[in-house]
């Protein structure tokens, strides 16, 4: 019988050696996280990944984010060509003085993670290849991505590097951030200009119950993939490199999907927005401001777990007796704390719950004398 190593990390307590199915596996590093919760569930993270499919992630989030701020057009096209890499026998061949838009490209980048269509997309983007390298080192450090670095557009080169942690970081943001966008990666088969393009994410093939972000692969078979699953509660993302023969990787990746949506529960603790306290504030247009999470808060356990329920966690608040104003929505002003009896967990801001302006100058003067006798 072979044991898992559960653990305890950015707040969620999990069973050390729990006992699982006796299935190898052979998947030299990968991240199972539960995703509205931001937390790691189990991982082998101590080797540092071969940085494949990363450039493509960044790459699909800032075209994600350019068409939400108008500055790109999902109807923004290119016609391929020995130019743009399309007839030097790539991974995806697309035959040459085809019309492709945004939208093509982008729905092939998932598909398919191919070098050329990478380098189609970003002239679409920014001609100038430097500035949008730039940018992707730029967004990456934005996002809180420390140990990643980009060197080129399609990830080709040395230089490149990333984590797991940073990889999720990625995923988790383009997932929880761009909902209506999912169909990019959760279809088995499309067709762009025409052609039928199958997905080459084995994990949709597979397991009807998965949502297949990314798969890449070199021609020496270092593979990533990153998959997405859920249960009743939770939101599963697995992020996975390995080296052995396709069927194995997928048969290590979809026992670990497997478990967790038999293993994993999770509960949301507080609202975005939920009034956890209200405090006075003075100089103000109102005489209380209410403090409150600015994010919802889960936390996850296993099914069996007793040790960990959420009725066992002590919910601790810091914050100031009173606030002056002006203060700002989402502003923090304090701390929440959750922790075990044995542990502390995880951290999270309290914030202003909406902003308060400043009063007149008679309300302000009346609030400065009852402020200097009340504290």
């Amino acid at each position: 019988m072979k044991y898992f190593g559960f653990y305890c990390v950015l707040g969620f307590c999990l069973i050390l050696n729990v006992a699982r199915a006796e299935v190898e596996f052979d998947l030299k590093m990968f991240g199972l996280y539960e995703v509205k919760g931001d937390s790691l569930l189990i991982g082998n993270l101590t080797q540092q990944p071969y940085p494949i499919g990363i450039n493509k992630l960044m790459l699909a989030l800032i075209t994600l984010e350019d068409i939400r701020s108008n500055s790109l057009d999902w109807n923004n096209a290119i016609l391929t060509s020995k130019d743009t890499n399309f007839g030097n026998k790539p991974l995806l061949y697309i035959p040459e003085k085809t019309r492709l838009t945004t939208q093509d490209l982008l729905g092939l980048l998932f598909l398919s993670c191919a070098n050329n269509v990478a380098q189609a997309l970003s002239t679409l983007i920014d001609k100038d290849k430097s500035k949008l390298i730039t940018r992707m080192n730029q967004r990456a450090k934005q996002l809180g991505m420390v140990n990643t670095k980009f060197n080129d557009i399609e990830g080709a080169t040395d230089g490149n590097s990333t984590t797991i942690n940073d990889i999720t970081i990625l995923a988790r943001y383009i997932y929880m951030n761009f909902p209506l966008n999912r169909y990019f990666y959760n279809k088995k088969n499309v067709k762009y200009a025409g052609l039928r393009f199958s997905n080459t994410n084995g994990m949709l093939w597979k397991n009807n119950g998965v949502d297949g972000m990314l798969s890449c692969a070199t021609i020496e078979n270092k593979r990533l993939l990153i998959a997405t699953t859920r249960n009743e509660t939770s939101i599963f993302m697995l992020v996975a490199f390995g080296d052995q023969s396709y069927d194995i990787f997928l048969r290590d990746a979809t026992e670990l999907l497997d478990e967790a949506v038999r293993n994993f529960y999770t509960y949301q603790l507080f609202a975005k927005g939920e009034v956890m306290r209200t405090i006075p504030i003075y100089g103000g247009k109102r005489k209380s401001v209410n403090l409150g999470p600015n994010q919802d808060i889960y936390y996850t356990v296993q099914n069996d777990e007793h040790c960990c329920k959420a009725s066992n966690i002590t919910v601790s608040l810091s914050y100031p007796k009173y606030l002056r104003s002006p203060v700002e929505t989402d502003s923090q002003q304090g701390i929440i704390s959750l922790r075990l009896p044995d542990r502390e967990l995880k951290q999270y801001p309290l914030t202003v719950s909406e902003s308060i302006k400043n009063g007149n100058i008679l309300s302000r003067m009346s609030d400065m004398i009852k402020l200097a006798f009340t504290f």
